[in-house]
């Protein structure tokens, strides 16, 4: 009898882990398509296996299909003695980062915790924090963020991962407290990292140090950093990254040249590289070079992720310097009507087109909402200055 009534307990358990008790699940039918699928995604075990549905729906599927997934999740979340399993839920939350979808996470990251303390799993609590806290950077709640990492940076370090992983997330905190405006946080941060005999050089805390002063426009000795972490870089994947960093920071120096130069390293490595294709493709049409090839580039990456915001503002930048306005207006306006639309240069964009059209006061809005989005860096508070002459320029008598 004590022998049963334990395994009772234990397959009670597992059963909430996995979606709720067996009986629960046994009269819970799914209510649509989408439910059903959602549900058989927790038939995936295994962390590779896991990861590979996760990157084969986020290539596979458009926007709107991974909305409705994540909405039938949320459902099925908030049913009483839910069917959802642990497993699905997680890939799914996974998949609230492709579609910016902060409010949807918030609901499955709380039933996947809830689960999570009922087996008393602090390494499934570490890791779902890590994926919130990525999230909340990634649409910009950055004080969600702040809370989320400083809950992880508060448990106690069971293994010797959670330690190491501890460290990745004292250097997002950096990010956090920049565009917090807390800048020194950032820099308490960083020096006590520097005060470490080691780490000082280390690769990851240059590239760190770099990407800080970069955020506050010390562009020179950002690249400076930047080159001796890429000299110092311990293997490729370390080095492509501090590449990359490193063209867009030529990018807004102004020295296309160098930021060609960084970029082509990457793309001859990854010519189908969809992010690579759209960012030197962007930089070139801004300084009028290349027109015709960065528009090739910038569709090519478009075809990889045809809703991705970024992405239809380079191409409208395009049909702008064609002085197609009409086109340009109305992939601006698709792209600010995404959830990673949001951003001061994709509004500025939108004001430069709308005053090309002769629309005055709809530019005027979207300078001024440009203003608003605008975040603590450097190069967003020239975009802020910028946005705020073009307004008096245009409402002088």
């Amino acid at each position: 009898m004590y022998r049963s009534g334990m395994v009772t307990v234990a397959l009670y358990l597992v059963g909430l882990l996995h979606g709720g008790a067996t009986a629960a699940v046994a009269h819970l039918a799914p209510r649509n398509d989408r439910e059903l699928e959602v549900l058989k995604l927790d038939e995936i075990t295994g962390t590779d296996q896991i990861q590979a549905v996760i990157e084969r729906l986020s290539r596979e599927r458009t926007r709107q299909q991974l909305k409705e997934l994540v909405q039938a999740a949320v459902a099925l979340a908030q049913q009483k003695d839910s069917p959802l399993g642990y497993n699905a839920a997680y890939i799914v939350l996974h998949l609230c980062d492709e579609i910016h979808d902060f409010q949807s996470a918030e609901v499955l990251y709380r039933f996947l915790m809830e689960r999570a303390r009922l087996i008393k799993s602090t390494m499934r609590e570490f890791e779902l924090r890590e994926l919130m806290m990525s999230l909340a950077m990634r649409t910009r709640q950055f004080a969600q963020a702040e809370r989320l990492g400083r809950e992880i940076l508060e448990m106690e370090a069971s293994t010797p991962e959670m330690e190491s992983r501890k460290i990745f997330v004292t250097l997002q905190m950096i990010i956090v407290y920049a565009y917090l405006n807390r800048l020194d946080d950032a820099n308490n941060i960083l020096a006590k990292f520097k005060a470490v005999r080691g780490l000082d050089e280390h690769p990851l805390i240059l590239q760190r140090e770099a990407w800080l002063l970069r955020f506050t426009g010390q562009y020179g000795k950002a690249a400076d950093l930047y080159q001796k972490a890429l000299a110092q870089a311990n293997n490729e994947k370390v080095a492509d990254f501090i590449r990359y960093q490193l063209g867009s920071l030529y990018a807004e120096m102004n020295d296309v040249d160098k930021a060609t130069e960084y970029l082509q390293v990457l793309l001859k490595k990854e010519p189908d590289n969809p992010t690579y294709n759209n960012d030197l493709g962007y930089i070139w049409v801004d300084h009028d070079r290349n027109l015709d090839q960065a528009e090739k580039m910038i569709r090519k990456a478009l075809e990889k992720e045809p809703e991705n915001a970024a992405y239809l503002d380079s191409l409208a930048w395009v049909y702008y310097k064609k002085k197609q306005y009409a086109e340009a207006k109305k992939l601006l306006l698709q792209a600010v009507a995404l959830p990673d639309g949001q951003h001061a240069e994709l509004y500025d964009h939108l004001g430069d087109v709308h005053l090309a059209l002769g629309e005055r006061e709809q530019a005027v809005a979207a300078w001024k909402k440009a203003i608003e989005l605008a975040s603590p860096s450097h190069r967003d508070q020239q975009l802020k200055r910028e946005a705020e002459r073009k307004i008096r320029k245009v409402q002088a008598p």
